[in-house]
């Protein structure tokens, strides 16, 4: 269900910043826009920066831990790939899909007054980029996502903002596919994903080595 795809396009709307920062909302915020309201504590990343691969692997457990069955409760019919994708970047950035008058309309098929409501969640301004994409994304296939790096922001400012002269555009995939990896343990329908059977396999392929040694 979840694939390196949806995530990179989810990142494509996200800088990943590896230690606790104040938001424009001047809300405490860390790694891929996490904030405590997503029930993982960012305060303990108050100047203490972590790794990629921590804010990868917390980014896509809060995915499939939290927002995606908040989405899967939210939704009356069965989804795409392209539309679980808008509705997981529109949820991880607003928290409302349970409260979207768009996302009432698509049970109620109404899909030209969904695709107008959606833009109503365009505040700050700031915003409005992101909810074309999704809207896009969700009624037209198209994906904005066109490769694999992401923002990485090692440093924030004495003010807690972040330092974006720091920034580096680093190829995300690998650390994805690591944290799905490990995210498949506790959740493994979550994912159709070649990563997660690829552990399994590469376990395989070593017992049978191990095993042929005996033979």
């Amino acid at each position: 269900m979840i694939t390196v795809r949806m995530l990179l396009e989810i990142l494509r709307h996200e800088a990943c910043v590896l230690q606790a920062y104040q938001n424009p909302g001047d809300v405490l915020t860390w790694g891929v826009g996490v904030t405590s309201y997503s029930g993982h504590r960012v305060e303990r990343y108050r100047r203490n920066p972590q790794s990629i691969q921590k804010c990868i692997d917390i980014f896509v457990w809060l995915i499939v831990a939290r927002y995606l069955p908040q989405v899967q409760r939210a939704v009356k019919r069965p989804l795409s790939e392209s539309e679980l994708t808008a509705i997981l970047s529109f949820h991880w950035n607003t928290g409302a899909v349970g409260l979207a008058s768009w996302i009432d309309l698509i049970n109620a098929g109404n899909v030209n007054g969904a695709r107008a409501a959606i833009m109503l969640w365009d505040k700050p301004a700031s915003l409005i980029g992101r909810r074309k994409a999704e809207r896009d994304l969700f009624f037209s296939g198209v994906w904005s996502a066109s490769n694999s790096l992401a923002t990485i922001i090692p440093d924030v400012h004495k003010n807690l903002t972040p330092d974006w002269s720091s920034s580096k555009k680093v190829h995300i995939t690998p650390y994805l596919e690591a944290a799905m990896a490990k995210a498949a343990v506790d959740f493994p329908e979550a994912f159709s994903i070649p990563s997660a059977p690829a552990a399994e396999n590469w376990w395989r392929r070593t017992l049978r080595w191990f095993a042929g040694l005996w033979k």
